[in-house]
């Protein structure tokens, strides 16, 4: 008798998650919008996973997202939540035929991420098949079943620091914003440094500096320090960030030293002459405007002619 009991109980209890399941595949039909983990590309190659979604263990709320990336950190799938610790994504694999990376191969190892909508915070994840056709530690492979995969994101200890932006060998024309992500922490706080040199043997801080600790994942350069800033030479931007919830607080630096190159912005930018080869020499300010010399094989008598142009402030053709 007790074997019966436990059978039909084990019966209702996949009854009752199946029916969560279709709740939650109904609810899908209209997709969260995703504000963290963006930039996914799709492809025809998919595999599809749902589970409970959880926070150190608490039951995630709505809207916040799991994004899935391949070895290569590809983010290859991403999902809002559109019930209470629950989640449905797709998770697309790369299609051999194009140039581009979409996603995962067959047999690749994910890692799953959180982002926390109400902390504004990312963090790692634990991921664990319970279900499905799928099993541990989970790899990607194309498959029309489902795989129920439960996701517990963990805070923990400020590990990492991976830098945003601006891109690696940018070419700025004014100040930027300096944005990172961090892994782990509770109480985060960093600083941008700045040098002439990627060893930073001396640099400029927004701490030493400044004497400022930035909360946020993101620092704009003020413009009376970034006019200070020599143009077109290469310098070099790291972030350094403790968490000071956890003392003694032991400083994390990012990985990556990334540079960019400050130019001289630009007033304006005209194009001049025809289809045949055409050519300026010098340019003249004059009069507020400008006067460029040059050569033109689209106007004049011949083959090549001296050519002069004269404009006004904004770069429009302005009578002699």
């Amino acid at each position: 008798m007790r074997c019966c009991v436990t059978s039909r109980i084990q019966m209702l209890t996949r009854v009752l998650s199946t029916v969560s399941f279709l709740s939650l595949l109904i609810n899908s039909t209209t997709l969260a919008a995703i504000e963290h983990f963006t930039g996914s590309t799709t492809s025809s190659y998919a595999a599809y996973y749902y589970g409970h979604l959880h926070i150190e263990g608490a039951d995630g709320a709505i809207g916040d997202e799991v994004g899935v990336f391949d070895p290569d950190g590809v983010l290859c799938g991403a999902a809002a939540a559109l019930e209470v610790a629950w989640y449905n994504i797709t998770v697309y694999g790369d299609d051999p035929v194009t140039d581009t990376d979409e996603g995962a191969e067959p047999g690749d190892l994910l890692t799953f991420r959180i982002w926390d909508k109400s902390a504004d915070q990312e963090m790692s994840a634990a991921a664990t098949v319970t279900d499905g056709p799928c099993t541990n530690p989970l790899q990607w492979y194309q498959s029309w079943e489902y795989c129920q995969v439960d996701v517990n994101g963990f805070i923990g200890d400020l590990t990492q620091i991976n830098l945003q932006s601006p891109a690696n060998a940018s070419t700025l024309a004014s100040a930027p914003t300096f944005t990172w992500t961090a892994d782990g922490g509770t109480d985060n706080a960093f600083a941008v440094d700045v040098s002439v040199s990627p060893g930073f043997t001396t640099y400029y801080s927004t701490y030493e500096n400044l004497h400022q600790l930035i909360g946020d994942r993101s620092w704009t350069m003020p413009d009376p320090i970034w006019n200070k800033v020599p143009s077109d030479k290469t310098l070099y931007w790291r972030v350094r960030g403790v968490d000071l919830a956890d003392p003694p607080s032991n400083i994390v630096t990012s990985d990556e030293v990334w540079s960019f190159l400050k130019t001289d912005s630009v007033t304006w930018m005209q194009t001049f002459g025809g289809a045949p080869s055409d050519s300026g020499e010098s340019v003249l300010t004059t009069d507020g405007g400008y006067v460029a010399a040059g050569t033109t094989s689209s106007y004049g008598a011949g083959s090549s002619d001296l050519w002069l142009i004269k404009t006004d402030a904004s770069g429009n053709i302005a009578l002699p």
